[in-house]
């Protein structure tokens, strides 16, 4: 697709587009106005070809816009028009559908035929197929786009009147935000994440907010229900085998593990890997260090009180200050397909192998406000949660 630089500004007279041509080194600034831009119903559109690439047009009928590129109509809003009367829009064909103006054409490349908004200084920039093709101003003046809403990975836009909605990015076909939310590719499960920086300090990594939730061989729900993983926020406990990527012959019980060096992706999904015990120890060390980062790293609810020897009670819910959420979903048995200390403690798995029985755990407990490295290790064959960190 032919990259568009610049800002396009969408009116209902006109549509101005501002490009930046690059040659032999120097940059000539081109303005070029273009017309109509509105049209009443899509079978008005002009036929897309090299003439007008990176014309956007607006459908009155159905309160959609098209962008020309490729010699494709492609269309830009992928939701329905809240404020569109003439048509009802759960009638209409699908998004992924992509219409010459003479002839219509059923796509099945729907990530070429969709687009995507990101949110810039300026406004939202435009992108479809991968290939930014221009920008949505965010402006109050008549011949530009106002910003409506932005929540959920949905970005609603007004322009003349009319609402349109574009998708920031899809997981299978839910919108999100990439800024708060991470797509796992193999499943379409979403997690949220957040850059733990805390003031004062150096630190500065990106961790998963949730549990690991990826269904795979040696790995179990809470109760073995597969909505409870989802349901409770457990997430799925795994060996540490599966945990690394490895097999049980690999890096199962009774087997030293050869990791190599680098990362360890392990089980996590592409962009973000297994942390080490180094890395769990710089976060624990960064929001508080090990007396507090338990109580300031465990969620707000979910989690048993603790009742002392002498009939002391120890809260186990947490402040969540940096909002991790841990949950105790304690660790799980395998051959006996128990689950242990479920409301009483988070485990959770390190890409550090201890020796061919063990594995180091990040462990935190509701007797009191710590976070600790259980240095001797878990057994290999337990299960824990996971939880990610960018790499």
């Amino acid at each position: 697709m032919k990259l568009l630089k610049g800002i396009l500004e969408l009116s209902f007279a006109t549509l101005t587009v501002s490009m930046a041509f690059t040659a032999c080194s120097e940059t000539t600034n081109v303005t070029e106005t273009t017309g109509p831009v509105m049209v009443a119903a899509f079978e008005e559109l002009t036929k897309c070809t090299s003439k007008n690439e990176g014309d956007m047009v607006y459908v009155k009928d159905s309160a959609e816009a098209y962008l020309c590129a490729n010699k494709e109509w492609k269309k830009m809003s992928v939701s329905s028009s809240k404020n569109s009367d003439e048509k009802d829009n759960s009638k209409e064909k699908d998004s992924s559908d992509v219409k010459d103006s003479s002839e219509a054409k059923d796509s099945s490349d729907a990530k070429d035929s969709s687009c995507i908004a990101e949110r810039i200084e300026i406004g939202y920039k435009i992108v479809c197929g991968g290939d930014s093709v221009g920008v949505l101003l965010d402006d109050k003046s008549d011949k530009r786009c106002s910003l409506v809403n932005d929540s959920d990975g949905v970005v609603t836009m007004e322009c003349g009147g009319k609402e349109m909605s574009f998708y920031k990015a899809t997981c299978g076909a839910v919108p999100y935000d990439p800024a708060e939310k991470i797509c796992d590719s193999r499943d379409n499960n979403l997690y949220r994440y957040k850059i733990i920086a805390p003031a004062g300090t150096k630190y500065k990594k990106a961790w998963m907010l949730e549990n690991l939730n990826y269904a795979a061989e040696n790995s179990l729900c809470y109760n073995s229900g597969g909505k409870s993983c989802s349901e409770n926020g457990y997430g799925r406990s795994y060996n540490w085998a599966t945990a690394v990527g490895k097999t049980l012959d690999q890096c199962g019980d009774e087997h030293k593990c050869n990791l190599g060096k680098g990362n360890v992706q392990g089980i996590c999904p592409n962009g973000w890997h297994l942390p080490t015990k180094k890395e769990w120890n710089a976060l624990i060390n960064a929001v508080g260090g090990e007396k507090v980062a338990g109580k300031n790293l465990r969620s707000k609810t979910g989690w048993n009180d603790y009742e002392g020897p002498n009939g002391e009670t120890h809260q186990g819910n947490g402040d969540d200050v940096y909002d991790f959420a841990a949950l105790p979903a304690g660790y799980v048995l395998f051959d006996e397909l128990t689950f242990i200390d479920v409301g009483d403690n988070a485990n959770f798995w390190t890409a550090s192998e201890v020796d061919k029985h063990n594995a180091t755990i990040m462990i935190i407990m509701n007797i009191d406000d710590d976070a600790n490295l259980f240095d001797y290790g878990m057994g290999k064959d337990v299960g824990c949660s996971i939880r990610c960190v960018q790499d």
